[in-house]
């Protein structure tokens, strides 16, 4: 029973570095969208499409320098 809670609680910390790392992101791509107001729809689409992305693939490259530890 501890097993099966030690695992759950590893992949919940998990799903919630996917979402932290997510969120950053999408504020990201808002700062950005400010700024290409007069672009093409096209660059809009593909910033969200990396959010999207990020949400549906749940594997993180680690880094000795990244943003969040």
């Amino acid at each position: 029973m501890e097993s099966i809670l030690l695992y759950l609680i590893d992949h919940f910390l998990d799903l919630m570095d996917i979402n932290l790392t997510a969120s950053i992101v999408i504020l990201f791509v808002l700062c950005i969208r400010h700024f290409l107001k007069r672009a093409p729809k096209i660059f809009s689409y593909a910033l969200w499409g990396i959010v999207l992305l990020r949400l549906l693939v749940p594997i993180s490259i680690e880094s000795p320098m990244s943003f969040v530890p």
